[in-house]
């Protein structure tokens, strides 16, 4: 297969997608979060932050790649954005809802998965993620990507640029290969995660030689909370290709 011409996209992002539980607070916390002191659940989560005046509360789209999408959309490019199917649930529905107006995205829908949702204290100095429930939508990405075989390749959709993020492996490995079929220049963003399952780590081993010898491509680390860093190094990223 060859890379079109004039290609539809500038960049083509995959990720984990689901629902930001946003929690607006009026000061910042009085001391760093730990996985110590981290809340386990999102009632609880609530109670700890109640005691820190939470001014505000907010539902919204989210998941890093989505607020990496918004940013460079505002910035005029054209992106394109995959990553896990949703669940027939309230958090998938209001990700379908937002995508209306945007078109970013065309996911499948798993009546019996959830959602993907994490829970975010938003204080004056910074977010920080209390709380990420991931676990249907990585389980759903191993059995519909991870018994591929590496002569098997996916069509997806054509872009100057993918930036995609280890945390959905098997989905992330499919895209690196046609990416490296059709010679698009690949960006790995890691999420620091580690596995001692022995699929998934070979999974992020091919993953990583990928990003590594695809036009010279770079491996980076990137919380949820960095998506105005990564969204600047990606248009950084796009000057290079073109030259600038």
């Amino acid at each position: 297969m060859t890379l079109l011409p004039e290609s539809p996209l500038d960049i083509l992002l995959h990720g984990l997608v689901g629902v930001d539980y946003i929690l607006h607070l009026s000061a910042p916390l009085s001391a760093p979060l730990s996985s110590a002191t981290a809340p386990s659940s999102t009632q609880s989560s609530t109670r700890f932050a109640i005691a820190h005046e939470i001014e505000r509360e907010e539902r919204v789209a989210g998941g890093l790649m989505w607020r990496v999408a918004e940013l460079l959309s505002v910035a005029g490019l054209r992106v394109a954005l995959s990553g896990n199917a949703l669940g027939d649930d309230s958090n998938g529905r209001l990700v379908e809802r937002e995508n209306q107006a945007r078109d970013w995205l065309h996911p499948k829908r798993v009546a019996s998965l959830e959602t993907p949702y994490w829970v975010v204290l938003q204080t004056p100095n910074a977010p920080t993620t209390i709380l990420s429930r991931c676990q249907a939508a990585r389980r759903h990405d191993r059995e519909e990507f991870g018994g591929q075989s590496s002569t098997r390749l996916e069509v997806w959709p054509r872009a100057r640029l993918v930036c995609c993020s280890d945390e959905l492996p098997f989905s992330a490995l499919s895209l690196a290969r046609f990416a490296h079929a059709e010679r698009i220049p690949l960006w790995l963003v890691s999420s620091g995660t580690i596995s001692t399952d022995e699929q998934t780590r070979a999974a992020w081993d091919e993953l990583h030689f990928l990003s590594a010898t695809l036009l010279g491509a770079t491996v980076a680390t990137f919380e949820n909370k960095d998506a105005e860093k990564l969204a600047a190094q990606l248009r950084a990223n796009l000057h290079l290709l073109d030259g600038d």
